[in-house]
Formats: structure tokens, sequence, C-alpha cells
């Protein structure tokens, strides 16, 4: 059943409101998947504090132009698309690229991040980024190297010097 006006004009008001209030959005194209993967799939997002909205790609594409946002690169997608928003683009891609890994029916089609459009490439590579705290922890890590390096070094020194001296006590005992 095709929807009234008043019905279009509440979903892309719902749908520019979203697009407006998150940095990002990422596309998922779901041709061919059933309820119970779907179901399965709004769970995953809503545990990560997102939202998962199904749309005709008209109406998305209302919603980003009322955003002052180009609406077309979204009409170029093919198939059915879903849109995840998240509390950032970056969780929301990674959230995604982990459950269409299992699933043959759905896919990550694209996004966009701070009013750019990105390639499907684009928003694989967003989802393949390292995390807040696994870049936290590389940071920390290169910090502190070269203090660790040094403590190796200066032990190693330490302990050269009493093997050598346990070396020349044994020699001459």
């Amino acid at each position: 059943m095709p929807l009234t006006k008043a019905q279009k004009k509440e979903a892309v008001s719902e749908l520019a409101d979203l697009v407006g209030s998150h940095q990002g959005a990422i596309f998922v194209r779901f041709d061919g998947s059933n309820v119970e993967t779907v179901r399965a799939f709004r769970r995953a997002i809503r545990s990560e504090d997102g939202a998962y909205k199904v749309s005709k790609k008209t109406l998305l594409a209302k919603a980003f132009r009322l955003n002052d946002m180009e609406g077309e690169p979204v009409l170029e997608l093919e198939g059915n698309i879903g849109v995840v928003f998240g509390p950032d683009p970056v969780t929301a891609a990674k959230t995604v690229h982990q459950f269409t890994r299992g699933v043959r029916t759905m896919e990550l089609a694209g996004g966009v991040l701070n009013e750019r459009f990105l390639s499907t490439e684009e928003a694989q590579a967003l989802a393949e980024l390292p995390s807040r705290e696994e870049l936290y922890a590389q940071v920390l890590g290169t910090l502190t190297a070269p203090v660790s390096d040094f403590m190796s070094v200066a032990n190693g020194n330490a302990r050269s010097f009493v093997q050598l001296l346990s070396a020349y006590r044994d020699q001459h005992a």
C-alpha cells in the first residue's frame, strides 16, 4: 500500500532530524534478507545506541537535501537500502561490518561522513579503523617504548657485567 503525502512528509521529517543530529550514517543493502535477520541486525544496532531506518531512497534523498546536502548519491545506490545512524560514524560502520560479515543477504553500501558521501570502499575502510581504545593503547605503547627499550639495555649491561664477574670468580676460584 503506497504511503500518503502526510506519511511521506512525516517520514522525511523524521529522517531529516536523524541526518541533522548525527555526524554520519552508513547505508546497508538488505536485498533478500528475512525478517529474523533484520531483527537481529536491529538488535545489534540498538546495542550500540544506534538507530536503523528503512525508507524509500527518494524520501531519504529529500531528508539529506533538507540538511543542505546532496541527495543524488542516495538515488544512485542499488537495491533496497537501510540507513544506520550511530553515536559516531566509526562505531556504526564497525557494527554494520561485523554483522554483515556473517550474513550474505546484507552488505555495507556506502555512507555519509561530515556531509560527504562515502563510496562502499571508503565506508569499508572506515569500518576497519581501530577503535578509540585501540588507538589509545597504540599511542601509549609508542610513548612507553623508548623507556622500556632503555631499561632493557641498562639491565642487559648490568647482567653482562655480573656474568663477567661470575666467570672471573669461577676461573680464579
